[in-house]
């Protein structure tokens, strides 16, 4: 039996006696299964009576049929195809001839751990995604086979993510920025009454499984951040906007600083578009994305070091018909 890993209660069965007496006797084996970490009988067995001769006799529970089960613990006599639930246990065997009164003739006590074929396993958020609004819910696949789990829980460990740091070290180092145990289900709807993620920020999470109790597998450690977003403005009186067009126009519009602001009127649904920047030579100078309402934008961004006094610039939004419009201008 392997001393980690998935184990079926009829492997315990897997038995080799070496008879060195010479004498030919009837026999019975029973055996003992404890928690480990606590020495509870979870449960006793007895097999059917068979014959060793001398010399060496391979046991298997089909041999040993019929087997019968004492079940001092709820759920072992239940589980998916005859898997002992994930723990630590001991297994302790006694064979026992069976004249008129049993004798006790071995005993032997080995120790050994299940754990599932697979841990829990996040799907959503994946991982290092660049979200434009903030998760509202975390999703994960369950551990692996479920008949290895009696009653599966979950904790859900989320943390910032500092500079210089890695997942793995936030997640050990930092205090929870959310932190939840004992969750059933296999998906978290984010409490609204939790603290609220901060744009621009790197977010580590993971989930832990425990059966009851017992250690059961932890996930990867995945991240996240909330994209810094541009938030629409409205048209103030006295400000020049830049009105994007479809059509063809050499008019070249003068901004005095950093700031520029537009108008565009969107003829598609609400989606996130990005806004292009090409130099007069034509090459991409800058792509912002932007959050496109329906009907007017006035839309204000701040341009980076790239753009430079006295150059000509094209500002231009792709709509889904693949319409081009756009604006001309130069800082002064």
């Amino acid at each position: 039996m392997p001393s980690v890993g998935l184990v079926q209660r009829n492997q315990l069965w897997d038995v080799m006696i070496i008879n060195s007496s010479g004498v030919i006797t009837d026999c019975k084996l029973d055996i003992i299964v404890r928690d480990r970490i606590d020495g509870q009988e979870i449960f006793t067995a007895s097999s059917n009576q068979f014959t060793i001769a001398q010399g060496t006799k391979q046991l298997n529970a089909q041999v040993l049929n019929p087997i019968q089960y004492n079940y001092l613990m709820p759920g072992i006599n239940t589980a998916f195809q005859g898997l002992m639930p994930v723990g630590s246990y001991t297994v302790c065997y006694v064979l026992n001839s069976v004249p008129v009164k049993e004798t006790s003739l071995a005993e032997e006590c080995i120790a050994f751990e299940t754990e599932p074929l697979s841990p829990p396993m996040l799907t959503t958020p994946s991982d290092s995604s660049v979200l434009d609004m903030p998760p509202t819910q975390f999703n994960w696949v369950p551990p692996t086979p479920a008949g290895m789990f009696n009653q599966l829980q979950y904790e859900i460990l989320i943390t910032e993510v500092q500079p210089q740091q890695n997942a793995t070290e936030a997640l050990q180092s930092n205090i929870p920025f959310y932190n939840e145990s004992g969750h059933i289900a296999n998906s978290l709807n984010y409490p609204t009454s939790a603290l609220s993620f901060e744009e621009d920020k790197w977010y580590a999470w993971q989930v832990v499984a425990r059966d009851e109790r017992t250690y059961s597998g932890k996930s990867e450690t995945w991240v996240f951040k909330v994209n810094k977003s541009i938030k629409p403005v409205s048209e103030s009186p006295g400000i020049s906007y830049l009105e994007l067009k479809n059509e063809q126009n050499e008019h070249i519009h003068i901004i005095t600083d950093d700031t520029i602001r537009l108008k565009y009127y969107s003829f598609d649904k609400s989606k996130e578009t990005d806004i292009k920047f090409f130099g007069n030579d034509g090459n991409l100078i800058d792509k912002v994305k932007y959050k496109i309402q329906y009907g007017n934008n006035y839309i204000q961004l701040r341009l980076n070091t790239r753009f430079r006094k006295e150059y000509i610039y094209r500002v231009v939004v792709t709509d889904s018909k693949g319409k081009d419009y756009m604006s001309i201008f130069s800082i002064q």
